[in-house]
């Protein structure tokens, strides 16, 4: 989901932008930077989510004036790398936007918060909520994690999106309703039906690169 700048005074501007650049600089100092610099194939993977999370995010729907919808994908970063990489390769892939011409450089930090912020947060606490559970079988971490965390984070991401747009007065109630919410369940599914997909394909295939599945956990019993 995408909002244009052009709807909000420059003080809320300003304030995303800055809320924005303190979580970036906050996912600096819990950065694992000796695995960045080793380990090719994590300069590969974070490579690849860039272009693909800046690819997916230009192929949007317009609903309102200054308002669109897309796939977020954030799901499965977050599960490859964590939540501090996960910010950065989703900043560089706005970033890639707005040098595209496709979001101005003033929304970055209002799209970081709907996008990634908020999406982003909501996937961690059900990975959380799930780690410190006793479940042991891989399905679970695929249907709980990546396919519901997934639909969890377009519903979270929705939600701020409304409170945004209402309490600025940028929309009516009614019309958020009907012209936005009527999206959801429509970008909710695939959205889950994706993420899912992909972490299973990778879960079975290359364990190793989705770095918050825990092997020993979940495929040692089952083998």
């Amino acid at each position: 989901m995408n909002i244009s700048a052009d709807l909000f005074s420059n003080g809320f501007i300003w304030f995303t932008n800055i809320l924005a650049f303190v979580a970036l600089a906050l996912a600096l100092f819990f950065i694992h930077w000796k695995a960045i610099f080793h380990d090719t194939r994590v300069q590969h993977v974070i490579g690849f989510c860039t272009v693909a999370l800046m690819f997916i995010w230009s192929l949007r729907a317009g609903i309102s004036d200054g308002l669109g919808i897309h796939f977020f994908l954030i799901t499965v970063v977050h599960l490859l790398m964590g939540w501090q990489l996960a910010i950065w390769v989703a900043a560089l892939a706005i970033s890639g936007t707005i040098v595209l011409g496709l979001e101005s450089p003033e929304g970055f930090g209002i799209n970081m918060l709907v996008s990634v912020l908020i999406p982003l947060l909501t996937n961690y606490c059900v990975w959380l909520a799930h780690d410190r559970s006793k479940s042991t079988h891989p399905f679970s971490f695929i249907f709980l994690v990546a396919f519901l965390g997934a639909a969890a984070s377009v519903i979270t991401s929705g939600l701020m999106m409304t409170l945004i747009l209402w309490s600025q007065s940028i929309y009516s109630f009614e019309q958020i309703t009907n012209e936005f919410w009527v999206f959801i369940p429509l970008i909710a599914a695939p959205e889950a039906t994706i993420n899912g997909m992909l972490i299973s394909i990778l879960i079975f295939n290359h364990p190793e690169w989705v770095r918050l599945f825990d092997q020993n956990r979940y495929l040692s019993k089952h083998s």
